[in-house]
């Protein structure tokens, strides 16, 4: 059987072809136009999943490179932060070291207003900000890390209290490297390394054993309480003797000779530890006695023992305070007595066994002072605000010389770690360039139009539409008896 086509059939598969061609043609040309080969998935699966995987990964590695930048130029900031701090630090040896060897006060004061200075400078680092944020805050850098008071007691440090996070904000590049970026302030500028507590004073108070909690420095006082004299003499606290009294002992350090000369305890010689007899009658109530080494006591002499000759020991209590007076610590005469500063809760442990007078002892903590402290103690030091000799000034200013090394050496460590952190995210920058370029590259040849291929494509799809248009028009130019046929 023969099967007739018919006009309408032959109508719309040329109207399919010349569709079809029309539409290559087109999509050759927007392929040259845009230089984009892959316009929707359709035109390829397959190569439109790894276009789709390689622009996420363009996208990542361009979010990888935003983080670094950012920890960069942070990093970069801090540095430049360091740098100056550790100038500072510098700046202030030398000046101690010029100090050691200052021949009068002028010069001290010359020299402690240089350190004043450079005190102000080292506050303005500490606050420094990068992009609003404070580099020294850690992780909470939107906060002002560091705020400065007077000491809380005489001779201690400078109050110096720290707003900002215990811990670095740390930047993430990709899934495999992260690197500090805002430091801790509390790092950066203390050098926490205790050495062993200094007592300055003759009160006879010695460093105790264990460790001490209290920084920077301390001003110890010691007050006299209650004066006893045993062995029955009669002798009794005179009425100044609480607040006059300079000795404070235990049994054994001190004793006190009376000689009743009148036998009925009315009169007699009263000498206090070796020093020069004082003669007393027994309406003496407040009755001066000083010892062969100046020590003064007060005596009531209105009870003395008649007919008592002889000598009787005496025992002397007292309080210590590191706080001003804020709170008392009695002395027990121990090897580790503790002694606390009510304003911080830091304490001290100090040998309170050889206990011999009242007075005012500085102590020192080596290696516990931050670095503004150690600053402001410089030049406290320089205009010997606490009154030391010429030897222990010496002394003092050379422990500072000692921990100011220790801090520069801090400093540059800090220096060199963030250098380091510099130097690491350099190296990964070249590694995330060649990356992008690689996945460019990759996803050039995937996604890009091969220019000549999709012309020669494209005159092939022209062609077979010529070639369409010719056929329709010679079938549609068919006569009758040619379509009977």
């Amino acid at each position: 059987m023969n099967y007739r086509v018919t006009s309408f059939a032959i109508g719309s598969r040329a109207i399919q072809f010349q569709a079809k061609h029309n539409a290559a043609i087109l999509k050759y040309q927007e392929q040259i136009s845009s230089g984009v080969k892959l316009q929707r998935p359709s035109d390829d699966p397959i190569a439109f999943r790894q276009v789709t995987s390689l622009t996420s990964r363009l996208t990542e590695l361009a979010a990888d490179q935003q983080s670094l930048s950012s920890a960069k130029s942070v990093l970069s900031a801090s540095v430049v932060q360091i740098q100056d701090f550790g100038s500072i630090i510098s700046q202030a040896k030398g000046l101690a070291q010029q100090g050691i060897q200052a021949l009068d006060n002028n010069e001290r004061e010359a020299l402690a207003l240089e350190v004043d200075g450079l005190f102000n400078q080292l506050k303005d680092i500490s606050q420094a900000t990068f992009d609003a944020a404070f580099i020294y805050g850690g992780t909470r850098s939107d906060h002002t890390p560091f705020s400065f008071g007077e000491p809380t007691s005489d001779g201690g440090p400078l109050s110096v209290t720290y707003h900002g996070s215990e811990n670095n904000s740390r930047a993430y590049v990709g899934e495999a490297v992260s690197v500090d970026t805002y430091y801790s302030g509390q790092e950066v500028f203390s050098n926490p390394d205790r050495g062993e507590t200094i007592v300055f004073g003759n009160t006879g108070v010695k460093s105790g054993q264990g460790t001490d909690t209290l920084i920077g420095r301390a001003e110890l006082q010691i007050t006299h309480d209650t004066t006893e004299y045993l062995g029955g003499s009669g002798l009794l606290p005179g009425t100044d003797s609480q607040s006059l009294d300079t000795i404070i002992a235990d049994v054994g350090t001190y004793s006190i000779s009376i000689a009743d000369t009148s036998g009925d305890g009315s009169a007699g010689t009263i000498s206090f530890n070796g020093g020069p007899p004082v003669d007393y009658t027994n309406t003496d109530t407040n009755l001066q006695i000083t010892g062969s080494s100046g020590e003064l006591v007060y005596v009531d002499a209105s009870a003395i023992t008649p007919g008592f000759n002889g000598t009787v020991d005496v025992r002397a209590t007292g309080n210590l305070s590191v706080d001003g007076g804020a709170s008392q610590t009695p002395i027990d005469f121990s090897a580790d007595q503790i002694v606390t500063d009510s304003h911080s809760g830091r304490f001290a442990i100090l040998d309170t066994s050889d206990v011999n007078s009242v007075g005012t002892n500085s102590l020192e903590f080596p290696g516990t002072s931050d670095a503004f402290q150690l600053l402001h103690g410089l030049a406290i030091d320089l205009r010997n605000e606490r009154g030391l000799s010429n030897g222990d000034l010496t002394d003092s200013l050379d422990r500072r010389l000692g921990e100011l090394d220790a801090m520069s050496d801090h400093a540059y460590s800090i220096l060199g770690e963030q250098s380091t952190s510099l130097s690491t995210l350099e190296n990964l920058n070249y590694r995330l360039e060649d990356l992008e370029i690689s996945v460019q590259t990759q996803l050039a040849d995937v996604q890009a139009t091969d220019i000549p291929e999709a012309i020669l494509k494209m005159e092939n799809s022209s062609a077979l539409l010529q070639y369409t248009y010719a056929v329709t028009a010679q079938i549609s130019s068919l006569g009758l008896l040619d379509f009977l046929r």
